[in-house]
Parts: structure tokens; sequence; C-alpha cells
């Protein structure tokens, strides 16, 4: 099981590699009702050609932590612009302020300025 957290998304590729059967795929939410009771939280994965039953597995109690420089992208398009001053292709700033229950957003663009050495 690995914890990922409010505001963290990934894509991914699943190799699958297991035998030939069904899978749960679960997922306990912060919020909400907690647990896998009577398919909550819970999806099933299922190999072509296998039965329409529910998988047998169990649920794992372990948590690893996504460790993101583990991360490895599917093509590395390296970092936008030049690894020099000023050689952002766009350059933007954005405030966040927290109100009540709420994040607002105030998005600017910012005028690239040559400083002076």
């Amino acid at each position: 099981m690995t914890q990922t957290l409010t505001d963290q998304r990934y894509s991914f590729i699943l190799d699958a590699n297991q035998d030939i059967q069904n899978y749960w795929i679960r997922a306990n939410l912060n919020v909400g009702e907690a647990g896998y009771n009577n398919g909550i939280n819970s999806a099933i994965l299922r190999y072509s050609g296998v039965d329409n039953a529910e998988p047998k597995s169990s649920v794992s109690s372990g948590v690893l932590p996504l460790n993101e420089t583990d991360l490895v992208p599917l093509e590395n398009l390296g970092a936008p612009g030049f690894p020099e001053q000023g050689g952002v292709d766009y350059s933007l700033t954005l405030n966040m302020l927290y109100v009540g229950l709420s994040w607002t957003y105030d998005l600017f663009v910012a005028q690239c300025v040559k400083l002076s050495s």
C-alpha cells in the first residue's frame, strides 16, 4: 500500500505480470467512511478470461511512503527553458491565500528583469 496525500496526482503504468486472476484495488480516503467492507473504497482488477468473481486477496497492513525521488518518467523531456538567468520559457507568479475553508489563487505574469551583477 502506498500513501498518496491530498493534491498528489500520479499517472502510472501497471505491469500486469501476476497470475491470471482477479485482484483488489483499494484506496482508503482521508475523509469519509474508512475500510473496505461491502466493497467500499475498492475496485476489482480483472484479467481477461477470468471468472466474474470477487478476488480472494486480503488487505495489506503495511504502508509504504511514496518517495518522489524514486519516480521515473516514461519519457524524460528535461526541464523547460535554458539553464541560465532569464532562461525561463514562461514566467509566472502564483499567489495563494487561505480564506475560511477555501484556497484562492491569483495568477500574475511576471516580467523578466536583468539583474545587475
